[in-house]
């Protein structure tokens, strides 16, 4: 990927970030308990075979979580209801929600088939193998 494709695909990934907290705040008004964002902190190494990925969501059960991966951006997604429901004190709802999108440009291309992904306490960690590059080979020019 050239540097130009890339610091597009980074302020794309940045300008839809903003798009989503947009919204997210204009439809809190509208949803009881409101609609709170969560912006989980990742962190992303290149390591010599495989690329790693490193997301706090504390709070966020695996089924709340939904991870898309590309040969060259992760694209997580996650959303929650907390509080109580409860209308026997006194009919208000005290529940809210939170929910988060998070898309990011990935160092190496990688191969999607064989990603996995594990969760402990709060932590989303991918393992995403590199994706082996296509050997160069010389072609022979055969005449007739």
């Amino acid at each position: 990927m050239n540097e130009l494709s890339h610091w597009k695909n980074q302020q794309m990934n940045l300008l839809r970030e903003e798009m989503d907290r947009l919204f997210r705040r204009w439809w809190s008004t509208f949803l009881p308990g409101g609609f709170t964002e969560a912006v989980p902190s990742v962190d992303v190494v290149d390591a010599l075979e495989e690329v790693v990925l490193k997301a706090e969501v504390p709070g966020f059960r695996p089924q709340d979580l939904e991870v898309t991966v590309s040969e060259n951006e992760v694209s997580i997604r996650g959303i929650r209801s907390f509080g109580t429901a409860d209308e026997t004190q006194g009919g208000v709802i005290e529940k809210g929600h939170e929910a988060f999108s998070r898309t990011v440009a990935l160092p190496s291309r990688v191969d999607v088939e064989r990603v996995k992904a594990y969760y402990d306490s709060g932590v989303l960690l991918l393992r995403m193998p590199r994706k082996s590059s296509p050997a160069r080979r010389l072609i022979p020019i055969v005449t007739k």
